[in-house]
């Protein structure tokens, strides 16, 4: 019995060791290709990093490729003290983009989702720096810590495209 077998296993593997080689490989990726995905892995690395350290309760990060560049999805929970400050959140917010942006320019886009009460984490804002934003970004924001070293309050809330308040978030302190 045993003699008979060890022929069947060798078989069996030569038939294995055939269909292996016989498989054609798949397309290799283009070196652009593999250099875009390097690219966006280094810029996905770093950005996470910088996330971390300035947010601490992140719920979602995301960095995606788009047509000409890269765009960043954040969904946190803001750190407050006892109560909540909505020109607070948009400054963190705005000072984030400013810094992600730069070192890396290729990014186009940014969207916060501010999540509410850590067990529903209910939606409080929504706010969105579009391309035309993101061109404007670093003047926009110099002007806006010119005039706070003049002593004006700026309105950090003016360098969003575009921002939504929930019920509860439009009775929070500016």
């Amino acid at each position: 019995m045993r003699k008979s077998f060890l022929p069947l296993c060798v078989l069996i593997l030569m038939v294995a060791l055939a269909t292996a080689c016989s498989k054609v490989n798949p397309p290799q990726p283009s070196p652009e290709q593999q250099k875009e995905w390097i690219r966006k892995d280094f810029i996905t690395e770093k950005v996470t990093y910088y996330t971390r350290q300035n947010f601490r309760f992140v719920e979602k990060l995301a960095v995606s490729s788009q047509k000409d560049g890269y765009s960043v999805v954040l969904t946190f929970i803001p750190e407050v003290g006892s109560a909540p400050v909505k020109q607070d959140i948009y400054r963190s917010m705005a000072a984030y983009a400013f810094g992600i942006n730069s070192f890396f320019p290729e990014i186009k886009g940014y969207e916060f989702n501010v999540l509410w009460d850590e067990r529903t984490k209910q939606k409080a804002i929504h706010a969105v720096i579009d391309e035309a934003g993101v061109n404007s970004l670093s003047n926009r924001y110099h002007e806006l810590m010119i005039d706070k070293n003049g002593g004006f309050e700026p309105s950090y809330r003016s360098l969003f495209s575009e921002a939504t308040e929930s019920e509860a978030a439009k009775k929070w302190a500016d």
